[in-house]
């Protein structure tokens, strides 16, 4: 008994996982009740020339192939033999493995790129992105999860490290290597690695004149690191608090603690705003508590030389007290042409962007809460100062969007 047993064992250890699916389940419990009603029927009494045995045996089947299928039937072969072979021989069974599946894994060919010296960086990057692409075309029911779970990001960054190529900052240049390789060290929990990068950056930044010389680019390197782990811890379930948390955990390492404020602004900058402009987004669906909230708030005057304006912003969407007050101050005090003194057209229209996006969000703020008074005033300022900047479809679609909101509460 147990020597069949085996045999069967080894039989079974040929072909793949029994099916899953409702449908092929169902197939299988036909085929199983009929061959093996068929069989046992047959079971006690010699095999008889009409009883149906396959002409075509499953080359992988080798014990069953050796068997001599004659005309009449040897009767020396045991009806549990023909029952196996009747069930292993179906088309349900007999499925070829499909050995390019695994070739259409872009992890897969980044394995056996690597083992042979072939791979470069724009390689690398083209296959995090299939793979990220492949995860999010899927039905998987967590994209976080499922990239988690594929282990892409551990692998390439194996390949940066073992390689050298992660020896210094260089390879974040290649924006869509390092933008599909934080979201997925984010989403595997490799954050410390992203925390190395960070404080080498920091620390082998110029200072004073020296840092004047860097050109733009050279800058960017600089806030590079930081910018991309904010944005792909934020972009996960929940991720907001997540990245407040971490920009808050930094501007207390002690790479900080006797540095200009100037400086610390240069370096938290980027991230700070991002994480601001995101909190005050108005189609923001991720939640955040009143602590967390507090904590950016607070941090305002170490990413920004516009703390006021943050903070104004930050305030229409306090997750419990929302207030237009300090809005309407910063627009009541400013002073566009002080504001704009020594500024490159370049920093000057992000800066009449940021007033109008700011005047705009507190005029909606207001229409919403039926101080009326206050929200024309807000946009009659906007129109007399930022007209230009009116002219765009982007801005006469949210200035239309307030209008249609003040004529629906003034019918009302």
């Amino acid at each position: 008994m147990f020597r069949q047993s085996g045999a069967l064992q080894k039989f079974l250890n040929m072909h793949h996982p029994m099916p899953l699916t409702a449908k092929e389940s169902t197939q299988l419990l036909n085929l199983l009740t009929k061959s093996f009603r068929k069989h046992l029927d047959a079971a006690s009494s010699p095999l008889s020339a009409d009883h149906e045995v396959p002409t075509t045996i499953p080359t992988r089947l080798h014990r069953l192939a050796s068997f001599k299928w004659k005309a009449n039937h040897d009767s020396s072969f045991k009806p549990t033999d023909l029952h196996m072979h009747s069930i292993l021989a179906n088309p349900l069974f007999n499925v070829q493995q499909n050995i390019s599946q695994d070739l259409k894994d872009p992890m897969v060919v980044f394995e056996k790129a690597a083992s042979k010296g072939l791979l470069t960086l724009d390689a690398a990057a083209n296959c995090l992105a299939q793979k990220r692409r492949m995860i999010i075309q899927s039905s998987v029911l967590s994209i976080g999860e499922s990239m988690r779970q594929s282990g892409a990001g551990a692998k390439v960054l194996s390949w940066l490290m073992s390689s050298g190529i992660a020896s210094n900052n260089s390879f974040l240049k290649h924006n869509k290597l390092a933008n599909n390789l934080m979201d997925f060290m984010v989403a595997e929990g490799l954050e410390q690695y992203a925390w190395q990068w960070i404080v080498r950056a920091i620390e082998s930044a110029p200072v004073g004149e020296e840092f004047g010389k860097l050109s733009q680019s050279g800058k960017h390197d600089l806030i590079k690191p930081l910018l991309l782990l904010i944005k792909a811890q934020a972009a996960q379930p929940n991720g907001l608090e997540i990245a407040i948390r971490s920009i808050h955990a930094l501007s207390k390492h002690s790479l900080f603690k006797d540095m200009a404020l100037n400086r610390k602004q240069r370096y938290l900058g980027a991230a700070g705003c991002y994480l601001s402009m995101e909190i005050s987004n108005p189609d923001r669906i991720q939640p955040i508590s009143e602590s967390v909230f507090d904590i950016l708030v607070s941090m305002a005057p170490q990413f920004t030389r516009m703390p006021k304006y943050h903070i104004a912003q930050l305030m229409l969407f306090h997750p419990a007290r929302p207030n237009a007050e300090l809005a309407l101050m910063f627009l009541r005090k400013h002073d566009r042409s002080g504001a704009l003194q020594n500024m490159s057209p370049e920093a000057t229209e992000k800066h009449d962007r940021d007033v109008v996006r700011l005047g705009l969000g507190t005029a909606n703020f207001l229409l919403e809460t039926e101080r009326l008074n206050d929200a024309a005033w807000v946009m009659d300022i906007l129109q007399t100062n930022f007209s230009d900047l009116f002219d765009t479809p982007a801005r006469a679609k949210e200035e239309e969007s307030s209008i249609h909101l003040l004529e629906n509460l003034s019918l009302a």
